[in-house]
């Protein structure tokens, strides 16, 4: 099956469209709908942190979600150009400092890390690509 692809253009106000394309192909496999709901989620966090954090200041800017099928695992890549923000080398903060400090956020990277299976990172003068593999039960 080739892949789908969304393209998010008008920031945050669009992650609602986002996150409905996500959910019709993530119907279209096995995933149980709790599983579902979660990789939605994920995906979600991703966009919006390149939109809240990359993308303040330019104007025009995409987000291309490139979603793709296998018999094993479905295939989600996230790419932006501009400014890059390369998950893997993240440090998770302390859950009782994040929670002591009060602050907002900070978290979303965790999460993502637990709901999905397999994170890969590539920067290339055209894009950076944030792939994000969740394996079909």
């Amino acid at each position: 099956m080739g892949a789908q692809v969304f393209t998010l253009q008008k920031g945050l106000d669009q992650l609602g469209e986002l996150r409905s394309f996500i959910r019709s192909q993530l119907a279209r496999t096995p995933m149980k709908e709790e599983k579902q709901m979660m990789v939605v989620l994920a995906i979600e966090e991703v966009c919006a942190n390149l939109i809240i954090h990359e993308f303040k200041q330019r104007d025009g800017e995409s987000i291309v979600v490139s979603i793709r099928n296998t018999d094993k695992k479905i295939i989600f890549e996230i790419k932006n150009r501009g400014g890059s923000f390369n998950m893997l080398e993240y440090q998770e903060p302390n859950l009782r400092e994040v929670k002591a400090s009060k602050r907002k956020g900070g978290m979303g990277i965790a999460l993502i890390k637990r709901i999905i299976d397999h994170i890969e990172y590539d920067i290339s003068p055209e894009y950076n690509t944030c792939r994000l593999i969740k394996v079909l039960d």
